[in-house]
């Protein structure tokens, strides 16, 4: 029975909100500090850190949290290390590369250094890492953001990597429950819908979550996902389920600690109007930290006549405040021995460790003939193509050039243009050409993939020479578009230790060691990977 009251008296509504930081919407640290000051007043329990840089990030940081009468948190999606928001940090390969390494230490290793140095910007909540199993070859939002697609290799290396992070002082939170691996739509676009059964559910994309709180996590972000199985609709999305959120996570699994819900702006949570209504509904379901809610004044104001017409319960806010409560109390009673120096951000240990991985990622796939590695003697083609632009591309080229003086470079436009007839003749004279195919994962693009486009230039490219590689610093699964190929490289991303690895293979100054993890439909199995010692059919 809904409880009533007749005074709402919550002054800690507010912090059952996070607003974002868009670092470029402002002009300077002034406007950014007058912004978190605005924030602070109106009872905002955190920001979601957008951008920013090494210098002016922890100051301003620093500055909001001791004028704070309490602790806030500030938060910033890190999956492959605080470079992702700031740019001087350290940069690593995917957790789709980790996940080719199979290694629980790298992942912890990772997952401590990017704790170190997001606490040295000011960042206490990484939102980090993914939990999600990608079954999916055209899952456009999850892809190599995830470790593969066993449960049980997501499960050990999301576990050490949430211990790396949370043993440095940090919370890790981890997404997006119960699992986004099986969806082919991207939840900032519109609502996924998974419609596996719940024996299903339970056996595949249950199981890193449950070794994640086990392993102690802190959070657990709940996804914009479709489970009919579980809500027994298609139109409502996880993170507003009262099933899926208190039934499954919180009770059925025994979760006592922050559940966040995935930012409140996207698509698969409803359109703008209904936004103060999917807010009412997501804390209704069971959540207690709600992201990406830009007007908080606006929606305390809603949630405060919910609470006066009854629509939602007043045990609700009070158990959500005292979650969110105990977290800041955990972050407060249990700060770093050594608060690390912003020196530590971008250090050589942490590159160190990043090239590792990256080396240890790389994964020879197909190596008919003994293609790799490229002989001096050799003359042919590279091939670089990178449809959001040559700006990250560039790191390799430099390298290609120097590395093997005899070859060529083409990067044709994903629009085809460069591709006439005097390069396909030139196409047909090489001995060899090797592509390197550029894709990445990004919120609202749609795909992870290569766009039809982007096939359309290649194919013709690599019917019309002799002997063909392609290199996917991206997703493992664009070799399906060209199945005949003669040799194949992943690389799972285009980080700029991954591009230097690939020079490093294609040299033979790096044998390949790692696996693939995912499966390529119809050409090869998860746990794939061959060395130059074999030739892969």
């Amino acid at each position: 029975m809904v409880s009533q009251r007749p005074e709402i008296d919550y002054p800690g509504i507010g912090r059952l909100f996070c607003a974002p930081l868009r670092w470029r919407d402002f002009a300077g640290i002034g406007e950014i500090r007058a912004y978190l000051e605005r924030l602070v007043e109106h009872g905002a329990g955190g920001i979601i850190l957008y951008g920013g840089d090494s210098e002016g990030t922890p100051q301003v940081l620093g500055e909001i949290r001791r004028r704070s009468e309490y602790p806030i948190f500030v938060m910033a999606d890190m999956e492959t290390g605080t470079a992702q928001q700031i740019p001087g940090g350290t940069a690593y390969p995917s957790l789709m590369a980790l996940g080719a390494t199979r290694s629980a230490d790298l992942a912890y290793r990772v997952g401590r250094a990017t704790a170190l140095e997001a606490l040295a910007l000011g960042v206490n909540v990484v939102l980090a890492p993914v939990l999600d199993v990608n079954t999916n070859p055209l899952n456009p939002i999850v892809d190599v953001r995830s470790f593969g697609e066993s449960p049980e290799l997501v499960a050990e290396l999301g576990a050490a990597y949430i211990r790396g992070c949370q043993e440095a002082g940090v919370i890790a939170c981890a997404k997006h429950f119960p699992g986004h691996g099986d969806t082919d739509i991207d939840s900032h676009i519109g609502l996924p819908v998974i419609g596996r059964g719940p024996g299903s559910l339970r056996a595949l994309e249950i199981p890193p979550f449950k070794r994640a709180i086990a392993e102690g996590v802190k959070a657990v972000m709940v996804g914009h996902i479709s489970l009919p199985a579980l809500t027994g609709s298609e139109g409502i999305p996880a993170s507003l389920s009262h099933e899926v959120v208190t039934g499954l996570l919180r009770r059925e699994l025994g979760f006592d600690e922050l559940i966040l819900t995935d930012a409140m702006n996207m698509g698969g949570v409803g359109e703008a109007a209904e936004r103060v209504e999917s807010v009412v509904r997501a804390l209704r379901a069971g959540n207690d930290l709600l992201l990406y809610v830009e007007d908080i004044p606006g929606t305390v104001a809603g949630v405060e006549a919910a609470l006066r017409s009854g629509s939602l319960d007043h045990t609700v806010i009070e158990r959500a405040i005292e979650r969110v409560s105990r977290a800041r109390r955990h972050l407060s009673e249990s700060p770093p021995t050594e608060p690390p120096e912003t020196a530590v951000i971008g250090c050589r240990e942490h590159q160190e460790l990043a090239r590792t991985v990256a080396d240890r990622s790389a994964t020879l796939v197909r190596n008919r003939g003994d293609f790799f590695p490229l002989s001096p003697e050799d003359r042919g083609l590279f091939v670089i193509l990178d449809e959001e632009g040559a700006d990250r591309s560039m790191d390799m080229t430099a390298h290609l050039a120097s590395t093997f003086p005899g070859w060529h470079l083409i990067a044709p436009g994903g629009d085809r243009s460069g591709v006439d007839g005097a390069t396909i003749e030139r196409v047909k004279a090489a001995e060899k050409m090797v592509v390197f195919a550029f894709s990445r994962v990004r919120a609202w693009r749609g795909t992870a993939d290569l766009t039809p486009e982007g096939v359309a230039t290649l194919t013709p490219l690599l019917e019309a020479v002799r002997r063909a590689a392609l290199v996917s610093l991206g997703s493992p699964y664009l070799m399906r578009h060209f199945p005949w190929i003669d040799a194949c490289l992943c690389l799972y991303g285009p980080a700029r230790v991954s591009q230097e690895s690939v020079v490093r293979v294609l040299s033979g100054g790096l044998n390949p060691s790692g696996r693939l993890p995912v499966s390529i439909p119809g050409l090869y199995p998860a746990g794939w990977g061959i060395s130059f010692r074999g030739n892969g059919g």
